[in-house]
Formats: C-alpha cells, sequence, structure tokens
C-alpha cells in the first residue's frame, strides 16, 4: 500500500500537479485516526449576520461563554481573557464574511484546543453551530461535562441574542 502512495505521489509531482496549491499538503497514512465528535447546534430566531457580528466579537464573550470572566486584545487576532481556569490566550482565524469563527485557546498549561464554530443562515434565522472534539487525557465524563458545557453556553447565546437586551460591543 506504500508503494502504491509513493507511486501515485511521484507521478503527480512528475506531472506538475499540486505545485499551485497554497495549502500545506498532508502526506496520507495507513492508519486513520478516530476521535469522538459531537456537534452541538442551536437555533436562533435572528439573522446570521447579526449572529455573527455579536459572537465573533471577542468582547462579547463574558455576556455569554460561562467560564470567561473579562477579555482584552492582545494584538492583531490574539486576546487574553480572565477564565475560571486561569488566564488564556485566545487566537483567532482571519475575519470573514463566511460565518467561520474559529480559534485556538492556549490553556494556562500550554496546551493548544482547536474550537470550530458557525454561523450558518436557517431560513430567516441561523444555526450555530460547535464541534466537540474528545481531548486526549480526558475522561468519558469530562467529555460530558464539556459537552453540557458548550450546550449551556449556546443556549446563553440564544437567550441574549433574542432578548433584544444584548450589548453588542461592535456598536
Amino acid at each position: 500500500m506504500k508503494q502504491i502512495i509513493l507511486v501515485l505521489a511521484l507521478a503527480t509531482l512528475s506531472l506538475g500537479y499540486g505545485q499551485k496549491k497554497k495549502y500545506k499538503q498532508v502526506t496520507p497514512t495507513t492508519k486513520a485516526m478516530k476521535s469522538p465528535v459531537n456537534i452541538i447546534s442551536i437555533k436562533i430566531e435572528k439573522t446570521k449576520d447579526e449572529v455573527f457580528k455579536f459572537a465573533s466579537n471577542p468582547e462579547n464573550f463574558p455576556q455569554w461563554l460561562a467560564f470567561v470572566k473579562s477579555i482584552t486584545k492582545i494584538s492583531g487576532d490574539s486576546w487574553k481573557a480572565e477564565t475560571i481556569m486561569g488566564p488564556v490566550v485566545i487566537d483567532f482565524f482571519p475575519e470573514n464574511k463566511l460565518g467561520v469563527i474559529d480559534h485556538n485557546v492556549t490553556l494556562p498549561d500550554k496546551s493548544v484546543v482547536h474550537n470550530s464554530l458557525r454561523v450558518i443562515e436557517n431560513g430567516a434565522g441561523s444555526k450555530v453551530v460547535f464541534v466537540l472534539f474528545e481531548m486526549p487525557g480526558k475522561t468519558e465524563d469530562d467529555y460530558k461535562k464539556d459537552a453540557d458545557a458548550v450546550r449551556a453556553d449556546l443556549n446563553k447565546l440564544k437567550q441574549v441574542i433574542e432578548s433584544d437586551v444584548a450589548k453588542i460591543a461592535s456598536e
């Protein structure tokens, strides 16, 4: 199998395919990694743009993320948050109009957690989707608690945005 992959890779390179790609190419492996995934979502009766504007602004995090006490901008797309776990650094992916609010969180122990968060148009409203991966070294009970915390945060986001009392920091 490895020989076939190597032959295909060499043939592709010799024909010039893949040379213009701007993203890092990943070497195929024979072993697939498997990790439990939980896709947690909630419908919000506000437009995608309204939800994205609020949810993507880190200054609004203390209003809907239970673990964030306060947050301040460090530089560019990096923010420092005081949380119930201690200080963390949150690095956001570049600003976009696609509804993507992905970010990496560097925890106090210096481990990094990638968070995939999306706001998707859903009729006249929107759907907020969070992809929760099981973290290495965590128990099944820890994973369930993480999923419950994400659900609670998304419910709080819905409550705040739909209540019309949301103090949108960017306004």
